[in-house]
């Protein structure tokens, strides 16, 4: 029986209330046991395959003119206690690219430690003003500990008063995959559907979303083919979860979905119910031609653009978790977007979906799956 955007909604909220879903957290056990509930009242075989990672533990504050601030720590680029009231301090303008940051913030790392700096305060998110977290690979950085505040502050860093406190550390880390089965059959005959689990914050929008259109498709497909259904943990941590599912998978998928960031999330504040999708939603595919086309007309209809990736099995041409899965050459389709609240803490149901947004993007998105699994 199919959800309707209220069913879709109350999953995505669901979701969102567990807390922030950093992966190896509490809130990340909770999530997997959520998901996994979910899964078996669908009637999927459930099974949990675990993994562990360095995982980045720290307490912090940032105080700006006296005032606490939102705040978060660049993970993994500096470990130990520090206070300080002269951290170096930057601006970082394009705000959501986690590459945008890595590209210029090893120079002005450098630099700061040769001044004598012990910590680093970095304004993210402009022109939006929000704070907004960034994905790292958990490897050990420059030695500065740097913490991330709204972008609303730039203009303030160069004359406030700025206090950090920060002491952080790596210690061991364990999380795991939420593996759902529906049907039997060889892994040639079966189509998998894989979602990230795991992010910044409460990631309604950026994450909750493809939860629930994720389930829904699980279950839709399940009546005519095998179904693989894969709650990938370790998203923001370099792809932890998915890495781990791909070495996973013996032979050849029937085709593969990933349904990655933002997939049901609004281009703007929702207003007395009414959203639209955002803009930035994508899907990659790849497929026959006829079926690309068919793949194209559904995705269509809720205003999803399609492309073709150019060398169509190249990773750096997919994006998100996609890339992980583009080295099988079989049917894949990858919808993958950004939006408004992107990794940012104000990414809560009622500002980043609505009912009626789910439930038109999940129709879509079942349809074009059906096409691909052909």
């Amino acid at each position: 029986m199919s959800r309707n955007g209220t069913q879709l909604y109350e999953l995505v909220t669901e979701y969102s209330d567990l807390g922030e879903h950093r992966t190896g957290t509490p809130v990340d056990q909770a999530t997997i046991a959520w998901l996994s509930e979910h899964l078996r009242q669908s009637g999927a075989l459930v099974e949990h395959r675990p993994f562990t990672f360095d995982r980045y533990e720290a307490a912090w504050e940032v105080l700006i003119d006296s005032e606490s601030v939102q705040s978060i720590p660049l993970f993994y680029e500096g470990i130990g206690q520090v206070t300080t009231q002269q951290p170096a301090t930057m601006i970082w303008e394009p705000g959501l690219s986690n590459t945008g940051l890595d590209s210029v913030f090893g120079s002005f790392a450098r630099q700061a430690l040769s001044d004598g700096a012990t910590a680093a305060v970095v304004a993210t998110g402009r022109p939006s003003g929000l704070l907004h977290a960034v994905n790292r690979t958990p490897v050990p950085g420059s030695g500065l500990p740097t913490l991330l505040v709204p972008g609303a502050f730039g203009e303030q860093l160069g004359s406030a008063d700025i206090q950090v406190e920060i002491d952080a550390r790596i210690v061991p880390g364990e999380s795991a995959n939420v593996v759902g089965r529906y049907g039997k059959g060889e892994i040639e005959e079966t189509v998998v559907i894989t979602t990230p689990i795991s992010g910044w914050f409460r990631c309604a929008g950026e994450r909750g979303t493809g939860i629930a259109v994720a389930l829904e498709a699980a279950e839709a497909l399940a009546l005519d083919f095998p179904v693989l259904f894969i709650g990938a943990s370790g998203h923001e941590l370099h792809h932890q979860g998915a890495q781990l599912a791909v070495r996973e998978v013996r032979g050849k998928p029937r085709a593969i979905v990933h349904i990655g960031a933002s997939v049901a999330a609004a281009e703007a504040p929702p207003i007395d119910g009414q959203a639209t999708l955002t803009r930035s939603l994508t899907g990659r595919v790849s497929t026959d031609p006829v079926n690309v086309e068919r793949i194209a007309a559904a995705l269509e209809t809720v205003g999803i653009a399609t492309v073709v990736p150019h060398p169509l099995h190249d990773p750096a041409e997919w994006q998100g978790e996609s890339k992980n899965w583009v080295q099988f050459e079989r049917p894949l389709l990858s919808l993958v977007g950004g939006f408004h609240l992107f990794h940012a803490p104000e990414d809560t149901p009622e500002r980043a979906t609505t009912p009626k947004l789910l439930e038109s993007v999940s129709t879509a998105v079942t349809a074009a799956i059906r096409w691909l699994a052909k």
